[in-house]
Order: structure tokens, then C-alpha cells, then sequence
């Protein structure tokens, strides 16, 4: 029974953090230009898959990969 107790104190307690971060961050997260954000993370994706395209291109022979590496206009 106590780590019953044990186990719902700690998820309570999880709970009242996780909800004062939430009223907390909210108006700082409003105010926060998440479509720039976005845009930003998503070239930045992009630039790694095409230099891990690259590599994988330039090395396949010495790793004796026998297979056609994805290509970038193939995605």
C-alpha cells in the first residue's frame, strides 16, 4: 500500500509541475513566431540530409555498400 501511495504522490506531483510550466510558458510561447521557427528548422533539416546524401555517395564504395544510396530528388 505505501508504494501505491508512493507512486501516486510522485505522478501528483508530476502533474502539478508539468500543468505550472504549462500557465507559465503559455503567453511566452503565444508571442513566440513558431511559423519563422519552423521554416528555419526545416532548412536546416534539409541541409543535413544532403550532406549525409553526400557522404554516404562519396564513401559507399569503401564501406562496400552495394545498393544506390537515396538521392535527394528521389525523396
Amino acid at each position: 500500500m505505501i508504494q501505491f501511495a508512493d507512486n501516486y504522490m510522485q505522478k501528483y506531483g508530476a502533474q502539478i509541475v508539468e500543468f505550472g510550466m504549462k500557465t507559465i510558458s503559455k503567453p511566452v510561447i503565444d508571442r513566440l513566431p513558431v511559423n519563422q521557427i519552423n521554416e528555419f528548422a526545416y532548412r536546416q533539416l534539409d541541409r543535413v540530409s544532403y550532406h549525409l546524401i553526400n557522404l554516404e555517395c562519396l564513401f559507399a564504395p569503401t564501406l562496400g555498400l552495394s545498393y544506390l544510396p537515396i538521392t535527394a530528388t528521389s525523396i
